[in-house]
């Protein structure tokens, strides 16, 4: 019986997980179909994700000092 539970619980995780990685892909293919879409050349695209990036490193530091001073 336990046996049929793990595998039960190990199929259900495997399921999330490739629905998660394919929704994932999906998302990652939909950026670069719009960001060819939009004709910006590819300087332009590398220097928008550049500070996309920079900012969403910038915001986690900033919650992460938020949550450390309430603690």
């Amino acid at each position: 019986m336990t046996a049929l539970c793990k595998s039960s619980a190990v199929d259900q995780q495997r399921t999330r997980w490739n629905e998660e990685n394919g929704r994932a892909l999906k998302v990652k293919e939909n950026a670069k179909e719009y960001a060819r879409k939009s004709m910006l050349p590819d300087d332009e695209i590398h220097r928008a994700k550049t500070l996309r990036n920079k900012m969403t490193k910038e915001n986690r530091l900033r919650a992460r000092a938020q949550v450390g001073s309430l603690s």
